[in-house]
């Protein structure tokens, strides 16, 4: 490997990627690597290795590039709450300019309020709030339940980023999601069966009901109702289905029951296709367990 290529790795691997600019000795160099597919071209003059771009990389070089950008949506999800999700491009606001690709980029001429931007030495992104809004055209409301179930950000402030961007394309579809996370959901099950009980107008449940489990350790219920100790446990949705967390959850159950509470099991596929029957088994629960006192 000449120390030229060398040198070009090194750097590549130290920052994310390099600059032709910067280094006008290298210029025939890289551009044999990228003939040779070791690296791409990014915006004209910066180069990463090929396939290997992280959220964090893509987001230093266009706001590099382009002073006053702005990382929105998935990739600002992945770069503030969501690190595990994945994005094949990067959305870009710019206050000026037209709408555009350049691959992996998407440019949108879009004004963020400063208050919902969140400046780094590097990049800056859309706040936690304004792009748990965003991810609503995408994802409906999984951003919002994870950025809730991260507490990176509040209700309140997802109201207040709504208002700030009043008159937006859609917003009378985040104003409902929102709407939909008063009580907290952390996933979308959850987010379907706080809708069946306000539908049918069942009251004394309490979302997300921490239930002491020790001197110091302490359960979460999805879904309780208190003066029954009834919980309802939504399983299989994404944040409680890997073998450890379900080999915990039978461990919870066990001590929730000595602990005098009944646990009912509800899944997504009874609650998206038939929430009157999901409904009527909380009504049954809870009159059973009135009536045992």
């Amino acid at each position: 490997m000449s120390p030229s290529r060398r040198f070009l790795l090194d750097e590549i691997a130290r920052h994310g990627y390099v600059r032709a600019a910067d280094h006008p000795v290298h210029a025939r160099t890289l551009r044999r690597m990228a003939a040779d597919g070791t690296v791409e071209p990014l915006l004209g003059t910066f180069y990463a290795l090929r396939g290997e771009c992280r959220p964090v990389v893509l987001a230093r070089i266009v706001c590099q590039r382009h002073p006053g950008a702005i990382v929105v949506g998935p990739a600002a999800a992945a770069l503030t709450f969501w690190p595990d999700l994945r994005t094949q491009t990067v959305s870009v606001a710019q206050p000026r300019g037209r709408a555009t690709s350049r691959p992996p980029f998407i440019f949108a001429r879009r004004q963020v309020p400063p208050e919902l931007r969140r400046v780094t030495d590097h990049y800056t992104v859309t706040s936690p709030a304004l792009t748990a809004l965003d991810l609503c055209d995408e994802l409906g409301g999984d951003g919002i339940d994870q950025a809730l179930r991260m507490r990176a950000t509040t209700l309140d402030q997802l109201r207040e980023a709504l208002e700030l961007t009043r008159g937006r394309r859609g917003n009378q579809d985040r104003r409902r999601l929102l709407l939909d996370s008063r009580d907290e959901p952390w996933s979308a099950a959850e987010r379907l069966l706080h809708r069946a009980l306000r539908e049918a107008r069942l009251t004394g449940w309490v979302a997300n009901h921490p239930i002491p489990s020790g001197p110091t350790g302490c359960y979460f219920a999805d879904v309780a109702f208190p003066a029954r100790k009834v919980i309802i446990e939504v399983e299989g949705h994404r944040f409680h289905s890997s073998p450890d967390q379900l080999h915990r959850d039978r461990e919870r159950q066990n001590h929730l029951t000595a602990l005098g509470w009944l646990v009912v099991r509800v899944d997504w596929p009874m609650l998206a296709n038939d929430p009157d029957a999901v409904v009527r088994l909380v009504e049954t629960t809870l009159r059973l367990r009135r009536r045992a006192g």
